[in-house]
């Protein structure tokens, strides 16, 4: 507090500007945000004004907040009574004054849930928007006999925003029908009208729904006094008629992985926001975080030249599913700190977390403007260069080499096909069988923790009931069906079961080609080896298939140069204990130089036959060589490497 304190007292303007700034925090769960920011800005106040109790007037009019939990919404609004209370004088606690009603401001709601076909159309007329401030400040204030009255009203200039805000919606759809009709209806330069062709009928289609909506919706105000959602626009509809939003969103929103979200509530998210349907695209196992479309939406909820802090997963920055936001915030917001909190999780958070800091305003970034990658303003970007691409938050001397690099090189996903392991999706049922299943349905099977550099140093034994080529045979060993037998009911529920027997393993194909290179997916850098004919890897693994041995030895030796490795860690998602995830993104977006693959060199090399390091130092040597590092970019990567 301190710093930020003397900052905002140092500059007038900036102490003036907070001190009319009103604050959301749209998953705001026990209320720490708002009680942080509650401290702050009385802090600010008693400086600017001392002897005076600020604390009630900053709850009543500056702080807001939304969650899914009327539990967490209690919670906070508890929270915050008593930091009020702690400024009242011990000797008149029975003469003070009573606490704001926080009902109006802390509201129990789903921030997300607001419909596709009202974005963007709402506007609450300002003399109902006024009217509902003063009923809410009103509500605030009240206390006894009152209060209930206080509350009708208050619930009765919500309604009344909802309806207008709905009706207003209606009459720009109605124009917008109007203009599409007109369109259809208009000359052009040969005198032929264009008619309603295809695009034009898929969006005359589109705003009738979405008029028919808004109308039901209306009706439904109207007759049951309530929309059958949060609606942040009616509901603090003064904030967004006065400003247009919020001046600070703020918050930590929940960090939920796509699997763990309902299938309908997956539906409603693609359909609502096109940060999270980008991200979706990437197929399943890669499907967006929720916070996701919470940022989204929170930019959305912000003021035109506000801002928006929030503490976020710090995959957001390098994610394939992120690229939408990512392109999004570069390109039409000011990205003022991006910081990777990573180091300081273990001793800040009580769960084992990766998070980020992410502030932003809302509004184009200047000419020149330059991105704090640390909370001490020492190391700094230009946004300009910024994109969807993986945000480079470590090292950003390195990610600018990284960047250089790949502008001269392809990618490796261009020259090769990298994909998971083998997934058996119940490993008690076929990894170390019993000695009554026939050995020839036994495989050798490695783990990530199981690969060095260019060698295998463990395995396991894997009850494989495939050919050579991996299709899944047709008949099993008597041994072999007598075991699965014993799981055939949850082998049959897998979630990613196929058409063909019940007993068969996922991701066979590729794992079961002659020739691949593997690297484990969880490591603190990449160890690349090229797998043995007889051995298959498993789902911790990565593996790159190849076309022939010369190749998969290259591959290897590329994969585990200092220079790749370095590259690799920059795009990797984080992991606990200092470990990355080099998943398919991370390492197909690797540079390829071209004549890599017919060196000779590396060919030798790459069966790792001679002593590690001098192996190492090697390889090192000419991959720099065909990358075209100099001795800067190489200083550049060997932090990270």
């Amino acid at each position: 507090v301190p710093g930020p304190l003397a900052a905002a007292l140092a500059v007038p303007a900036a102490a003036q500007a907070l001190s009319h700034c009103r604050v959301l925090d749209p998953a705001v769960g026990s209320g720490a945000f708002l009680l942080g920011t509650l401290e702050l800005f009385a802090r600010l106040e008693s400086a600017r004004d001392p002897g005076v109790q600020h604390r009630r007037r900053i709850l009543r009019e500056r702080l807001y907040g939304v969650d899914l939990s009327a539990e967490a919404v209690r919670l906070a609004e508890l929270r915050l009574w008593l930091a009020a209370v702690q400024e009242d004088p011990d000797d008149q606690r029975q003469a003070v004054e009573p606490l704001p009603n926080l009902d109006a401001s802390l509201r129990q709601g789903d921030t997300l849930h607001d419909p596709r076909w009202l974005a963007g159309l709402r506007r609450v007329p300002r003399t109902t928007a006024r009217a509902l401030g003063e009923a809410r400040h009103h509500f605030a204030h009240e206390s006894g006999p009152g209060k209930k009255r206080a509350w009708r009203a208050l619930r009765a200039a919500e309604q009344a925003a909802a309806r207008e805000s709905l009706a207003e919606a209606g009459r720009d759809l109605e124009h917008r029908i109007e203009e599409i009709l007109a369109d259809a209806r208009t000359p052009d330069l040969f005198g032929a009208t264009r008619g309603l062709d295809l695009p034009l009928r898929r969006a005359l289609r589109a705003a009738r729904d979405d008029r028919r909506r808004i109308r039901e919706a209306l009706r439904r105000v109207t007759r049951e006094g309530a929309l059958p959602w949060f609606d942040a626009t009616s509901c603090f509809g003064e904030v967004f008629a006065e400003r247009g939003g919020f001046d600070l969103v703020v918050g930590n929103p929940p960090w939920v992985r796509a699997e763990e979200i309902p299938q309908r509530t997956r539906e409603m998210l693609a359909e609502r926001y096109r940060w999270w349907r980008g991200g979706s695209a990437a197929g399943f196992g890669h499907r967006p975080d929720l916070s996701v479309a919470f940022v989204e939406r929170s930019l959305e909820l912000t003021a035109p030249g506000g801002t928006l802090a929030m503490l976020l997963p710090a995959k957001l920055a390098t994610a394939g599913y992120g690229t939408e936001m990512r392109a999004a915030l570069a390109h039409g917001t000011t990205l003022d700190k991006v910081v990777d909190l990573g180091d300081r999780a273990a001793g800040a958070f009580a769960a084992v977390t990766y998070p980020l800091a992410l502030v932003v305003r809302k509004r184009a970034p200047a000419e020149g403007h330059r991105i704090e990658l640390g909370d001490e303003g020492g190391n700094t970007v230009p946004q300009r260069g910024w994109s969807g691409a993986p945000w480079i938050l470590k090292s950003p001397e390195a990610g600018q080499v990284a960047d250089a690099i790949r502008s001269r090189h392809p990618v490796l996903a261009e020259a090769v096909s990298i994909h998971l392991g083998v997934k058996c999706g119940r490993n008690a049922a076929y990894i170390d069988p019993p000695d009554t299943v026939e050995r020839e349905v036994i495989r050798r099977a490695v783990r990530g923790r199981d690969l060095d550099p260019y060698e295998v140093t463990d395995s396991v034994r894997l009850l494989y009931p495939h050919d050579r080529a991996g299709r899944p045979l047709a008949k099993l060993p008597e041994g072999a069906l007598r075991h699965l037998t014993r799981f055939r009911r949850s082998l049959a529920a897998r979630a990613d079961a196929t058409d063909g027997p019940w007993w068969g393993l996922h991701r066979t194909g590729p794992a079961s080609a002659p020739h691949r290179v593997a690297w484990p997916d969880l490591a603190r850098r990449i160890e690349a080896v090229a797998l043995p004919r007889d051995v298959l890897p498993l789902n911790s693994c990565y593996l790159a298939v190849v076309a022939n041995a010369e190749a998969a030895r290259v591959l290897t030796a590329w994969l585990n140069s200092r220079w790749i490795g370095a590259m690799a860690r920059l795009g990797a998602d984080p992991a606990r204990g200092g470990y990355s995830r080099f998943n398919a993104r991370t390492v197909g977006a690797l540079p390829w130089a071209g004549s890599a693959p017919t060196d000779r060199r590396l060919v030798e090399l790459g069966a790792g036959r001679a002593e590690l390091k001098e192996l190492q130092d090697a390889i090192d040597k000419i991959v720099a060589e065909l990358l075209g590092l100099d001795a800067r970019d190489r200083r550049a990567l060997r932090a990270l490497a």
